[in-house]
This record gives C-alpha cells, structure tokens and sequence, in this order.
C-alpha cells in the first residue's frame, strides 16, 4: 500500500525536511508541497491524496480552517497536524485528525504517524475486497508503490525505463520486456517496441506517416507500430 500525501507548511525548511523523511518512508510518498492552505486545498482537489500533512499557522488559512473544510468535502481524507503549538491539539482531534506532530520533530515520529496511516488505509478495505494491484520500481531516491491504474505508459530510455503517471514521472531500471511479462495480463499493451500503454486510457488511434501513435486522455502520444496496430485493432474490436 502507498500512502500519497499533500504536505502544506509556510516554512520552507520544514516542508523540504518533512518531504524528504517521508520519501523516505516504504510505502509513502509526497505527492505535491505548498505554503499556505488555499494552495493545500487546491492540491487536494487535483491530486486526490490520501492524507495531508497541515500546519497550524499558515498564510490566508489556518490548518485547522483548512481540515475542516477538507473533511466537510473529503470525509475519509486523513489529516495530520504539523505545529509548534500545543493548545491547537483538541480542536484537531475534534475534527478527527490522525495526529498531532509537534515542532521540532524527528524522522522517527514521522515514521510512526506514516505508520498509523497506513493502519487506518487497510481498516477501511472492505472484508473481502481485493486490494487494488501495485507496481514496486526503485528509482535513484528509493523504493516506490505505483497504482497500476494510475499507470499512463511505460517508455524505454536504455538502460532505464520512463514510468508515465497521472501525477509523476519515474526512472528505474529495467527492460520493457520484463514489464510486459509482469502487466499484460492488466489491460497494458505493448504498442511499439518503445512502448507500453495502459489501454484504459487510450482516446484515440491516428495515422502518423507510415505508422500510427496513440493519443491518451491525458493528451500524451504514445508511438504504435504497424504490426501492433493490427493487433490493437483486434483487441478494440475495431474492423
């Protein structure tokens, strides 16, 4: 399970440090870092994350102004309070905050809130559910969990291989060979011999001089070779 989380803080120090202890973290990673909480719930809106870390002072919206408009629109998004305040903790708890961290802080109360994050996450997979399938890359950095539906396309930059999110960009090693074997039974498609693509997110095929590329929702092209065109075609039904 990967825990996505919007980190909003007015110090850059601290959000840089906080960043890097969770990037840090197996299974965590900070989707987007912001100052102040018009742009925190801007980020929340697009990225859809699965937590938020919030301090309390910030420009324009205090993080509790901030949760509480977050829990009124997201209820299952968790948040956790970032501050150098102590006589905040009870409203945050009030709003059903999963934590409240305070400055200065060390990597391993960190690791115990990501912790405790990813307890509640598995809590609220319903009895019998199957969880969601996950893609494990390791980039220069560390170890990441990437949702397969969240895969665009996969792109060959040997001796690496470009991962294409809808939110990021990953490098890591590896042969697309292998990531056929491992995601063709997925809805991914190797359209070309640079290329995987996540079928779901196919728009449209075009003819692109003496061979063909795929446009994707996103509004990416993905290179589609003439022999697998055919095949593409079988797999849409397309006469």
């Amino acid at each position: 399970m990967n825990i996505r989380i919007v980190v909003a803080d007015d110090e850059p120090s601290t959000a840089k440090y906080l960043k890097n202890v969770i990037d840090e973290i197996q299974g965590a990673n900070v989707v987007k870092v912001v100052n102040n909480g018009k742009d925190a719930i801007r980020c929340v809106d697009e990225y859809k994350p699965d937590a938020v870390f919030l301090d309390i002072n910030m420009p324009d919206m205090s993080g509790v102004d901030v949760a509480r408009y977050l829990k009124r629109k997201y209820p299952d998004i968790s948040i956790v309070f970032v501050s150098g305040y102590s006589e905040y903790a009870l409203e945050a708890y009030e709003l059903s905050a999963c934590d409240y961290i305070m400055k200065p802080f060390k990597g391993e109360r960190i690791q115990k809130t990501i912790h405790r994050l990813k307890e509640k996450e598995l809590a609220t997979i319903p009895s019998g559910k199957q969880k969601e399938r996950e893609l494990l890359i390791e980039t220069v950095q560390k170890k990441v969990f990437i949702k397969l539906s969240e895969i665009l396309f996969l792109e060959s930059k040997r001796p690496k291989i470009l991962i294409k999110t809808v939110c990021n960009e990953f490098l890591t090693r590896g042969d697309l060979q292998t990531f056929e074997n491992m995601l063709s039974q997925d809805g991914f498609f190797r359209s070309h011999k640079g290329y995987i693509v996540n079928l779901d997110y196919v728009k449209e095929i075009l003819p692109s001089g003496r061979t063909y590329e795929i446009v994707l929702n996103s509004g990416d092209k993905v290179l589609l070779s003439r022999n697998r065109e055919k095949v593409l075609r079988q797999v849409f039904k397309i006469k």
